[in-house]
């Protein structure tokens, strides 16, 4: 009787357990499921810092606007080798034209340097103009792209540009294109998947194509007329 009850007792509290092999499992499933919460939230944390760059340039390019009608001076927003924004100021327009220093308002030193870098920053419109009179002072970037300096007046206008900026500690994520309206102030902004390597070769090489297709069809013979039906 008593070993009858003994065997009971010890098939009851086996079966109340886990196996080791459901343990295995339960911990891989565990680690799996970690694992895929932690990649979801880095990348949904790499897209927070390019999308508070954005918001953050965008800022700065307001402020620079109005600064300059508030001093009654030019303000630049330029870009240093390494594609870090700089805020300048031309502190003595009278004096020294045209000569531009860092300017030291604690706005212009919250830059997003820390979330983004510009890629390529370039006048567009009637600004681009002004490239002409002082073409050799044009900064280009280590991939040629242009890095030229947004100026704003103090009539409230600037120049119209592009600014394309991407992560700063990424370099084959998406990039952020801001647009610049001069004349109105209007600011637009659009994220987008920049051309690899291969992509920008491939349209070279079919922009190539293209030209010489309508270079050959321009030197092309034209046509006979048709005869003259007999009367």
């Amino acid at each position: 009787m008593n070993k009858r009850s003994a065997t009971s007792d010890k098939r009851q509290a086996t079966g109340a357990g886990f196996t080791l092999l459901e343990i295995v499992l339960c911990v891989a499933l565990l680690v799996l499921l970690f694992s895929l919460a932690t990649f979801n939230y880095m990348n949904w944390s790499k897209s927070r810092k390019l999308e508070e760059g954005r918001v953050r340039m965008e800022t700065l390019v307001r402020l620079c606007r109005s600064e300059s009608c508030n001093l009654g001076k030019r303000i630049e927003l330029a870009t240093d080798d390494e594609g870090a924004i700089v805020v300048r100021v031309e502190a003595n327009p009278i004096g020294e034209p045209n000569v531009f220093v860092p300017l030291e308002n604690s706005w212009a030193q919250n830059a997003p340097n820390d979330l983004v870098r510009v890629v390529r920053s370039e006048l567009v419109g009637t600004s681009s103009w002004r490239l002409i009179q002082r073409k050799n002072d044009e900064q280009l970037s280590e991939d040629g792209e242009p890095l030229n300096p947004v100026t704003f007046f103090p009539d409230a206008s600037s120049d119209s540009a592009e600014i394309e900026l991407r992560q700063v500690d990424r370099e084959d994520g998406l990039h952020v294109l801001i647009t610049i309206n001069g004349l109105t102030g209007e600011i637009s902004s659009q994220t987008f998947r920049p051309l690899t390597e291969e992509e920008k070769r491939q349209a070279r090489w079919d922009k190539d194509n293209s030209s010489e297709s309508l270079k050959d069809s321009d030197n092309a013979m034209p046509p006979p007329p048709p005869p003259c039906p007999d009367h």
